[in-house]
This record gives structure tokens, C-alpha cells and sequence, in this order.
């Protein structure tokens, strides 16, 4: 497995241990359509919904990272994935929630 894979899934992991889980599924939290061709995330609440059911603020985040978290949320390995997205998300994501910048993310997005 990749370093990165293992580290997000730890990651994820962890935050859903201490309460910060995000609600990830590759369709949209909101009106549950299944593909999302515009995925946008809300680290306010940590969710994943479509163009249509964002709220103002949530980031937009390409479909590459969306299915990098899902498949490191659950488990799901991916050769082709290079998981360098969900760590950026994660990073974004514990910003939000934490309202600092953990310079340790910082260098395992440099890899």
C-alpha cells in the first residue's frame, strides 16, 4: 500500500474515533444522486453533496479526491490512486474544525 493511502485511512479513522468523522459516500449527502460530476465539501459539517445542494462556502474538490476518500474511508485500495487529494482535504478539513495549520500535514502533502 501506498504511505499516503495508509496515512489517510488512519487519518479518517481517527477523526471519526474523536468525533470529526466525516460522512462520506460517493453520492450526495443531500439528494442522494449517485454521481456527483461537481463534488463540493463542506467542512463545516463534513459532507460531500453536488452543485445543487451546496451550501454557501463549501469548497469544490475534484472527483479524483472525493473517490480517494471514499476508498480510503472504507477501505477500498486503489493502485491507480495517489491519495495526495484526500490528504489535502483532510488538512483543509482540520483547518476548519481546528482553526490551525498543522505544519505536519503540511510536509506529508509535499511527498
Amino acid at each position: 500500500y501506498k504511505a499516503e493511502y495508509l496515512t489517510a485511512r488512519f487519518l479518517l479513522k481517527a477523526l471519526a474515533f474523536v468525533g470529526y468523522g466525516l460522512h462520506v459516500t460517493s453520492s450526495c449527502e443531500v439528494c442522494g444522486c449517485k454521481e456527483i460530476l461537481r463534488p463540493l465539501f463542506n467542512a463545516d459539517n463534513g459532507v460531500f453533496t453536488c452543485g445543487d445542494c451546496a451550501v454557501e462556502g463549501a469548497r469544490e474538490v475534484k472527483v479524483s479526491t472525493l473517490k480517494e476518500v471514499v476508498s480510503a474511508s472504507f477501505g477500498e485500495y486503489h493502485e491507480n490512486f495517489d491519495y495526495k487529494g484526500a490528504l489535502r482535504l483532510i488538512e483543509y478539513y482540520l483547518s476548519v474544525k481546528t482553526d490551525e495549520k498543522l505544519s505536519s500535514l503540511k510536509e506529508l502533502n509535499r511527498l
